[in-house]
């Protein structure tokens, strides 16, 4: 439904919009990059992190779909076991520190009343804080925006919550978002733009935002979005300097089926990069199919196996903070 308002909305309001949701399928994912060699810690041949967007207060107990807002209760719980299953894996999960959503469809509204309840440093969310912090040496948790939705053009791309703003407007919202995270001592080292809406509307405000907020990398582009939506711009590869801050690439989804997983992986294990699986951070239904829930989480199983015998065990699991620290290092800009 909201691609085909999308659609009426540029036929009838402004043709010159830019769909950033809609994808190239044809361009080549993981051909054509420069080959490195990188000298991952343990000898590992790749790096892998487990990632998940959306991640925020809202539960069953305050809203109609469960985001990961109760640590008791549903997809928490869930996680928890997985990564109690999983005592290598290492995760970094995109939280939204606003995060409200409208209740019949999913979608951030971000201007609900008495939508405070929904903010992460609310003390009624203490339990989930105290979930965070309990977990921190094995779960990392990255800023997604602010409220993930944007309200300068109803009906059109309301998920990407920067992709038609300002710098000023971006860096004073993430700014707040940080200021909450820094009131429940939740440290905060790397950014995601929601639905990779960077600024393709907007003269890149939110590219020039980042450069004066404190962060150590952002995770701003897939083979098909974000920096590389209209051409390639940063490898999907390998971490790359995109003027002056360090972008590391998600590059497979818990979407695709295991066949394209799989070439994917073969892909990247062939550069000795890093491979980022990424999916969402709520219950696994038929809207949101990269969700958790335990089929996924066997899927996750799989491919995590898959990864160890293809790479003879020699895989790096690490937070995306981990990556960039090390990528520094290493690598300066």
């Amino acid at each position: 439904m909201e691609r085909i308002l999308q659609f009426f909305y540029r036929r009838i309001f402004d043709r010159n919009l830019k769909d950033i949701s809609q994808k190239d399928f044809s361009r080549d994912l993981f051909l054509s990059e420069e080959k490195k060699i990188v000298l991952w810690p343990n000898d590992s041949v790749v790096a892998l992190n487990l990632q998940f967007d959306d991640f925020c207060t809202q539960s069953k107990k305050n809203s109609r779909y469960d985001y990961g807002g109760n640590p008791h209760q549903g997809v928490v719980p869930l996680f928890t076991r997985f990564l109690e299953a999983h005592e290598a894996i290492k995760t970094t999960l995109f939280f939204v520190p606003w995060g409200s959503f409208n209740n019949s469809k999913g979608i951030f509204i971000g201007e609900r009343k008495n939508k405070e309840v929904y903010a992460i440093n609310n003390p009624s969310h203490k339990n989930l804080v105290d979930w965070i912090h309990t977990h921190n040496d094995r779960v990392e948790i990255a800023c997604h925006g602010f409220n993930h939705i944007q309200t300068h053009k109803k009906h059109f791309l309301t998920s990407a919550e920067f992709e038609f703003s300002s710098s000023q407007e971006a860096e004073e919202k993430i700014s707040q978002g940080l200021r909450m995270f820094e009131e429940v001592e939740i440290p905060i080292f790397g950014f995601r733009p929601p639905m990779w809406g960077i600024g393709y509307n907007a003269g890149f405000g939110l590219i020039n935002a980042l450069k004066k907020l404190p962060f150590s990398y952002i995770a701003g582009s897939s083979p098909l979005s974000g920096l590389n939506w209209d051409r390639k711009r940063v490898s999907n590869i390998y971490p790359q300097y995109y003027e002056g801050i360090l972008n590391i690439p998600q590059n497979i989804s818990l979407a695709w089926n295991i066949e394209k997983i799989k070439d994917a992986i073969d892909a990247v294990i062939s550069y000795g990069g890093i491979i980022t699986l990424m999916g969402h951070f709520n219950e696994q239904d038929n809207w949101m199919e990269d969700g958790i829930g335990e089929k996924n989480l066997e899927k996750i199983d799989k491919i995590i196996s898959y990864v160890r015998v293809k790479c003879h065990d020699k895989v790096w699991f690490a937070t995306l903070s981990e990556i960039a620290s090390f990528w520094k290092k290493e690598y300066p800009a």
